[in-house]
């Protein structure tokens, strides 16, 4: 079915149901393949496991406490830390096409670095005001403990209705909410022939948004807030609220919401335009003869944007990001993978199968606990004869079992045995190979042994491979969000929008936007302090062995 909608006309799915049909079997088609490959419950439950939530509904004896030392939560925390403390920095290179020669062109060329020093502060302002390091955060630890983490970015205001300057806006999204063409392994994108985004909003969110169409938009039952007992009464007539519910019979008050869809997908349709060419001279009159020449060109040069709930299209459009990104980055979506794989889009995260680990670290603790209520909860035994009733009442108050034993009886008191010291240091054992697992741990070396310092420093390099990978994965994401920040700012700042210059934090000047020159050249790159280690690590090691070589 889905080969058939590729194959046809365009034209025929210009009725809005049509295209409302077609836009959302893509969408089925494109969840049912990736949830061939991840399962999305697992998104969630992995989470919920992470917050706390490590023990099987169970119930306990007195004696046995679900004891919890959340490694998970605790490793996931410090690798984080580690790749985002030192945030990647996103720098602005200026490109100057040719070497300035001529006083004319060195004094360009300074104008050139000028402009570019603007677009760094409107950058740094961006990064600020979005607050990028922590949806970067957010997205890296989608990344590290499932598969994936996507960071949205447009251009506009968040709210339509407010004054002010429209800027760059980003998100960082579900993972839920991004369905990829199945056959894209690019994690650019760039093979991608369709990128769905869906997402459940109130109906005065969608107002908002989309005033035009938005009145015929009503509100899905899978979407809204709905006391299910009253089902009748959710199809009855609705007005909306201003917050964005709806009444029912003027009592019961339910949140509105439907799913919108969104399809950033390539389109190949061409359209007919008349472009006007010279063909000769009048011999009459000797004036150019002009004739309009038909042309077929693309109507989408840069992708189509559909925007539909399930039976109303809001917009369909050109996307409106294409001149500003490039047709490489055309798609507005950085994807942020968390581990090598050979399907990249669906890697899966260095802690998302580790709950198996994190469950022994707990058992351990339990029964080491255990051992120990039972080893101090001792037997008390005592001579019937010994001590009077109230000194027992008195001696009934210690814990542990107490038994009175007849005169002359023989008796004896054994304790459970205590642990080896071997189960004593398990949870720390699972810690470590939680740990190990990202390469966050230092080697294990037996206590006394002589290594030389070499091979420590060579076994600590390998764990730091480990986290060097993962962070420039986050480089090249920050570099991919970069690019299309600045193709933004450089396509759609008005002249007059204010641009803070900063002095470190603190802002030292606003300057107004200019046009930039039509040939300013860039590039944004994206650099972490774990990087430059990391790099300075392999340029030692290359030159000691190119050292080696000349000996």
């Amino acid at each position: 079915m889905l080969k058939e909608y590729f194959i046809r006309e365009p034209e025929e799915f210009e009725p809005n149901e049509k295209i409302c049909q077609w836009v959302n079997s893509l969408y089925e088609h494109a969840s049912a393949e990736r949830n061939r490959k991840v399962d999305p419950k697992k998104w969630n439950e992995i989470w919920q496991f992470i917050r706390g939530d490590q023990w099987e509904s169970q119930v306990f004896p007195s004696y046995k406490l679900p004891l919890k030392f959340n490694s998970v939560r605790r490793v996931l925390t410090i690798l984080s830390s580690v790749l985002t403390g030192s945030r990647p920095t996103l720098k602005i290179v200026p490109q100057p096409l040719l070497p300035p020669k001529t006083p004319e062109e060195q004094k360009n060329t300074q104008e050139y670095i000028k402009s570019c020093e603007v677009l760094q502060h409107a950058l740094w302002a961006v990064w600020k005001k979005e607050a990028l390091q922590a949806k970067l955060t957010k997205a890296l630890l989608w990344a590290l403990v499932g598969n994936g983490g996507w960071l949205k970015v447009g251009y506009g205001k968040r709210n339509p209705m407010v004054k002010g300057w429209a800027d760059v806006i980003v998100e960082a999204i579900h993972p839920n909410k991004i369905y990829v063409d199945p056959e894209a392994t690019d994690v650019n994108l760039t093979d991608a022939n369709y990128v769905i985004y869906r997402d459940a909003l109130d109906l005065s969110e969608i107002s908002m948004r989309y005033p035009e169409m938005a009145k015929y938009v009503k509100p899905d039952e899978d979407a809204s807030w709905i006391d299910y007992t009253e089902k009748s009464d959710w199809q009855s007539p609705l007005r909306v609220a201003p917050v964005g519910t709806w009444v029912t019979n003027d009592q019961d008050i339910r949140r509105a919401r439907a799913f919108v869809t969104e399809v950033w997908i390539n389109d190949t349709s061409l359209e007919l335009t008349w472009r006007q060419e010279v063909t000769g001279v009048d011999a009459n009159t000797g004036m150019p003869i002009v004739e309009k020449i038909p042309e077929w060109i693309p109507k989408y040069p840069y992708g189509r944007l559909i925007t539909c709930t399930k039976d109303v299209v809001l917009r369909d459009i050109p996307n409106p990001y294409g001149e500003a990104f490039g047709w490489e980055d055309r798609f507005p979506f950085i994807y942020l993978q968390g581990s090598e794989d050979v399907s990249p889009l669906c890697a899966p995260g260095p802690l998302s199968d580790i709950t198996e680990l994190q469950k022994a670290v707990n058992q351990s603790l339990q029964l080491i606990l255990e051992n120990m209520i039972k080893f101090c909860s001792l037997y008390v035994i005592a001579d019937e004869n010994a001590m009077d009733e109230e000194a027992w009442d008195m001696l009934a108050m210690i814990p542990g079992a107490k038994y009175r034993i007849r005169p002359n009886t023989n008796f004896r008191i054994e304790a459970p045995p205590p642990l080896n010291s071997a189960y004593l240091d398990m949870p720390d054992y699972f810690t470590r190979k939680i740990e190990q697992e990202v390469g966050l741990q230092d080697p294990p070396l037996p206590p006394g042994q002589a290594v030389a310092a070499k091979t420590i420093e060579l076994m600590q390099q390998k764990g730091n491979f480990l986290i060097g990978n993962i962070a420039k994965f986050v480089d090249n994401a920050m570099e991919r969000l970069g690019r299309r920040i600045v193709g933004l700012m450089v396509e759609f700042y008005e002249d007059g929008k204010p641009i803070p210059f900063f002095d470190g934090e603190v802002i030292s000047e606003i300057k107004a936007w200019e046009d930039l020159p039509t040939s300013l050249q860039y590039r944004v790159e994206a650099t972490s302090a774990w990087t430059e280690i990391m790099s300075t690590i392999l340029y030692s090691a290359k030159i000691e062995a190119e050292q080696k070589r000349k000996r």
